[in-house]
């Protein structure tokens, strides 16, 4: 949060579970932002890095056809199919 309040880049958010509320505090921290302070939030711990990481790549992706074409690579790799209506 305090990222996104001095930059005008994309900020995404992931919440740690360092606290008795197991993530559940920075979870309403981060996606509480005041107007015009966006932050992409992901999920707590792990999962929700590893899935912000993936994110950050389709964001870049936006940019560099070479990127995206590494990206739908890796994904006819695993059997992932798009959801968006392509086959």
């Amino acid at each position: 949060g305090a990222m996104a309040a001095h930059s005008r880049l994309p900020v995404l958010g992931v919440p740690l579970a360092s606290s008795p509320l197991l993530g559940f505090d920075a979870l309403l921290s981060t996606v509480q932002m005041p107007k015009g302070v966006p932050v992409g939030t992901l999920g707590v711990g792990a999962w929700g890095a590893r899935n912000a990481a993936h994110l950050a790549l389709r964001i870049l992706a936006l940019g560099d056809p070479v990127l995206a074409r590494r990206l739908e690579r890796g994904a006819a790799g695993r059997g992932a199919r798009p959801r968006d209506g392509r086959r």
